[in-house]
């Protein structure tokens, strides 16, 4: 697990047929979350354990 109760704010599964904010053939596996800072260190601890790529935004 990555994270605890953090809100989902988008996945693929929200996007419109058009492809909303990403185009459909790139957002395979995308999700997008609003975490605080607490939780936005563990979700960066992730990307040393391997197939985890992460952006976070302030």
């Amino acid at each position: 697990m990555l994270a605890d109760k953090v809100p989902v704010l988008w996945t693929p599964a929200l996007a419109p047929s058009s492809g909303g904010l990403f185009p459909t053939q790139d957002n395979e596996g995308l999700v997008v979350v609003a975490a605080s800072p607490a939780q936005a260190v563990q979700l960066a601890g992730a990307v040393s354990r391997g197939k985890v790529s992460l952006i976070l935004l302030n």
